[in-house]
Order: C-alpha cells, then sequence, then structure tokens
C-alpha cells in the first residue's frame, strides 16, 4: 500500500508508507476512531493486510475481512463458506464492537446489503437460559444442515439430549449437552476425535446466509419478478427453487427483490468516528468498478433475467454522500 488516503470532512494524503509500516500506521490510528475502513483491490490483499494488522493490534480491536465472492458481475455464486463466515463476522463486530478495522475492497464494499434491522436477526447468543426445542427451532430458521457427524462449518447433529452445531462464524464446533429443558454444559468439539473440550459460558449462533428465505422475504420476491422480470423467468429453475426456499447460485444478484429497504457497509458504522483509507482515489475506484459492471450488463442483458448495476451497487450520490460524510 503506497499513498495512503484518509477521507473524514476533507482528504489527507500521507505518502511514503510502504510494507508493513502501512499496517503499522492503521493498527495505531484506531485508538483516535470506533471504525477504519481500508479499501484495497481484492481479497489476496484484504488477507495479507489483514495478517500484517494483526501483528501491531491489541485484543480489543477486532479485524474485519469483508470479502468478495470472487465472482465477476452477474456471476452465479457457489457459496464458499469461509467467505460467508469472514462477512457475517464483519457484521456482528460492526454492530456490537467499539473499535473495527474492516478491510474489504471495491468488488464486496460497494454492493447493498440487507437493511440493518435484517441483519440483527442473523445472530442469538446461546447460554445457559436458551431452552431445548427454542434452540433448535432457532436452528432450523438458519439453515443449518443436519448430518451424523459435525465437521464443516453450518452443520449440526442430535442425538437424544445433545446438540452439536458448528457455527458458520465460529472456529470450530460446540456440544451442549441438556438435562430436560435446561442446558447442563456447553463445550468445544475437536473436529477429529468428535471429543468434548473446553467449556464455555455462551457462543452465537449465526444465519447460514446473507439472504434468509423467510416468508416475508419470498412474497417480496415473487412480487417484484413480476415486475421486474419476463414471464419466462417465472418458470425457471432458479424461481422454483428460490420460492421453495433453497438455495441457487443466482439468489446474490437478485438481493434487493427480497428486501423493500437495504444498506451498506458505510452506514453500518452510523458514520461515527469513521474514516476510509484506501490506496488511491476512492472515487476512481468506485466508477472503474461501476463501468466493469455496466459493461457485463450490456453485454448479457439479452441472455437472461438481471438486475440494472444501479440496483445492485451503491449509486454515484451515495458515494459521494459517504464520502462527504466522512
Amino acid at each position: 500500500m503506497k499513498n495512503i488516503i484518509l477521507k473524514k470532512s476533507n482528504n489527507i494524503k500521507i505518502g511514503g508508507l510502504y510494507g508493513s509500516s502501512a499496517s503499522l500506521f492503521i493498527a495505531n490510528i484506531i485508538k483516535e476512531y470506533t471504525n477504519i475502513i481500508v479499501v484495497v483491490n481484492n481479497n489476496n490483499e484484504i488477507n495479507a493486510l489483514s495478517k500484517e494488522i494483526e501483528c501491531f493490534s491489541d485484543k480489543k480491536t477486532k479485524i474485519n475481512k469483508f470479502l468478495d465472492y470472487d465472482a465477476l458481475p452477474y456471476e452465479e455464486i457457489n457459496l464458499d463458506s469461509n467467505i460467508l463466515s469472514e462477512r457475517l463476522k464483519t457484521y456482528y463486530h460492526i454492530l456490537n464492537n467499539s473499535n473495527n478495522i474492516t478491510i474489504s475492497c471495491y468488488s464486496a464494499i460497494l454492493k447493498n446489503i440487507p437493511a440493518i434491522d435484517k441483519i440483527r436477526k442473523y445472530f442469538i447468543k446461546i447460554n445457559k437460559k436458551t431452552k431445548f426445542n427454542e434452540l433448535i427451532q432457532n436452528i432450523k430458521q438458519m439453515n443449518y444442515f443436519k448430518t451424523q457427524e459435525v465437521k464443516e462449518k453450518g452443520e449440526f447433529r442430535i442425538q437424544g439430549s445433545i446438540i452439536d452445531i458448528f457455527p458458520i462464524t465460529e472456529d470450530g464446533p460446540y456440544r451442549i449437552i441438556y438435562d430436560n429443558e435446561s442446558i447442563d454444559s456447553i463445550k468445544s468439539i475437536d473436529i477429529n476425535t468428535q471429543k468434548s473440550l473446553k467449556s464455555i459460558d455462551q457462543f452465537v449462533l449465526c444465519s447460514t446466509t446473507e439472504i434468509n428465505l423467510t416468508d416475508e422475504n419470498i412474497s417480496n420476491y415473487t412480487k417484484n419478478c413480476k415486475k421486474y422480470f419476463d414471464s419466462e423467468y417465472l418458470e425457471d429453475l432458479a424461481y422454483e427453487k428460490i420460492t421453495n426456499k433453497m438455495y441457487h447460485p443466482s439468489l446474490y444478484n437478485l438481493l434487493p427483490l427480497f428486501y423493500n429497504k437495504s444498506t451498506n457497509i458505510f452506514d453500518m458504522t452510523n458514520n461515527k468516528d469513521t474514516i476510509i483509507i484506501t490506496s488511491k482515489d476512492f472515487l476512481k475506484g468506485f466508477k472503474k468498478y461501476t463501468d466493469l459492471f455496466n459493461n457485463y450488463y450490456e453485454k448479457i442483458k439479452y441472455e437472461k433475467n438481471i438486475l440494472l448495476p444501479s440496483k445492485i451497487l451503491l449509486d454515484n450520490k451515495k458515494i459521494k454522500d459517504i464520502v462527504n460524510k466522512f
């Protein structure tokens, strides 16, 4: 990262930061701000920078990786659980932590996301007060996959009064043992041996997707499909799967069809004590990615039903408002 630009009311340009000096600089200024948003070029740079910043940060600082799904505009997305996990952790930390360094790239951070009130519902704290039936209901609503042995994020297992679950945002699975309706113990599990390990008091159960296929969202989707797409789409496999609450790779290109309102990472921070740091001019980076999205739209708009880029991305006015606020 060469020339770092801080945007807060006006532009301050700090040159000559190379290698780990940029990471040290970012780690140090978190003392002055609640949120730092760092925008780089791609997921590889996000991962590399996060590792460097970790070397200089204290335990209070949450280093969030708001990754892109690594897909071209309008390309169908086969979900990567690790990318999804990092994105959902970013949401949780921004909503619940007072010191955040969020590292992202233009292709991720310039897309609309569900409204904050919807995102808050993605997370539920599980502790000794959580009832058995309540936990089962939450697991089902959050679309965890039932299996014989919990090995991967998003899986769960029930054997009598024992529930094993691997929350999508956690590094390992947990075993919850019930005594009737009350929890007797919550312990981490060794994935390889499936043996119980350390006892904990609570953990956060998180949704397994950014777009929850609830009855309300499906209703919005069916209405909006008729508004934006032709009748042939209603016979499409994607429409059939989604209306039956099943994941389809086109889901993330259709987000505006499910929600009446949306937001973005910048607004999630409330603009409170927040700065944006980029390695190049933010507006130019935004324009470059928007132009790319528009070019793809023009190439494939007659081949399949897709939404206008303006429905998926932040528009020019919003971006300028963001720059002026920070």
